[in-house]
């Protein structure tokens, strides 16, 4: 990694009540963490949150530090797809 400066992320993703607990068991493990960091993400947050419309979201903050933020995001994609790590939700 270089002395490129820090690109701050942040996302809301909807997630259907049934899968919750199944995104939490994948996202628990040392797998999704260190799939994250080995792509130059840092400081990632997920906050979990029922609103008033009844529907669940995932309120998402990272911090990417890496030099190729679209190449990393790819290679992450291709990994997650094929560590059956990815959850539909």
């Amino acid at each position: 990694m270089s002395d490129t400066p820090v690109r701050r992320f942040g996302l809301v993703i909807g997630i259907r009540p049934e899968c919750i607990d199944e995104y939490r068991s994948v996202h628990n493990g040392p797998g999704v963490r260190d799939l994250l960091i080995d792509a130059g993400i840092r400081n990632f947050n997920i906050f979990l949150q029922q609103l008033p419309d009844g529907e669940y979201y995932e309120f998402v903050y990272y911090e990417y530090v890496g030099d190729d933020y679209e190449t990393d995001m790819t290679a992450t994609s291709t990994l997650i797809l094929n560590n059956s790590l990815r959850v539909d939700f």
